[in-house]
């Protein structure tokens, strides 16, 4: 036994959590046998070398072999395993693993794994972020895969109907045309080569999405 259920307790949602206690070492996250964490409502939710720090809470859902901190709430059923991290992040009826973080954001019915990287974005639906992938303030708001794509700095929403970078919306026909709008400064420009992986792959989705291909 690596942990107990203090007195300690709150009130999520109606449910009551308990804060837990080391009673060993876990050396893999810092932690010494006698510190206190953060909450949960069963200790079957943590496995192997697992932590839950702070005031994060940890409901009807699993950590193993990885941490959540920085008062993340991992809930409904989540999966959070093979030395990953959840950071100041939501993660709700979704699965987090292989070495992979969540940072400031939320991930919601979807799959996070194999090293990925999501920062402060927003990813929901039954969307994939995987091989290696790090992306960085992006509202991920369709089913989508993103295969080890490497994006940062702008916003980028994905819906069934149209595209948005930054605060311009372009509806399915023009985003296949997107790299010939006019009107784009040099910066929006550059944002849009940034984007480019991303939004090609947004194309094949599209027209797959409506029996285009």
């Amino acid at each position: 036994m690596k942990f107990k259920l203090t007195t300690e307790f709150k009130i999520v949602n109606d449910k009551k959590l308990f804060r837990i206690e080391a009673l060993v070492d876990i050396p893999k996250w810092g932690v010494r046998a006698g510190e206190v964490g953060g909450y949960t409502n069963k200790l079957e939710n943590l496995v192997g070398d697992s932590w839950i720090a702070d005031d994060s809470t940890v409901d009807g859902s699993t950590v193993d072999g990885s941490i959540v901190r920085n008062g993340s709430t991992v809930r409904n059923g989540s999966t959070v395993r093979n030395g990953s991290t959840v950071d100041g992040s939501i993660v709700d009826g979704s699965i987090v693993r292989n070495d992979s973080t969540v940072d400031g954001s939320t991930v919601d019915g979807s799959i996070v794994r194999n090293d990925s990287t999501v920062d402060g974005s927003t990813v929901r639906n039954g969307s994939t972020v995987r091989n290696g992938a790090k992306i960085s303030h992006l509202n991920i708001a369709s089913s989508h895969d993103c295969i080890g794509l490497l994006i940062y700095g702008f916003s980028l929403t994905l819906t069934q109907s149209y595209i948005q970078i930054g605060c311009k919306s372009f509806n399915l026909d023009e985003v296949v045309n997107l790299e010939n709008v006019d009107g784009w400064s040099g910066s929006e420009n550059k944002l849009f080569q940034q984007a480019k992986p991303l939004v090609l792959e947004a194309i094949i989705w599209f027209k797959k999405d409506r029996g285009m291909e």
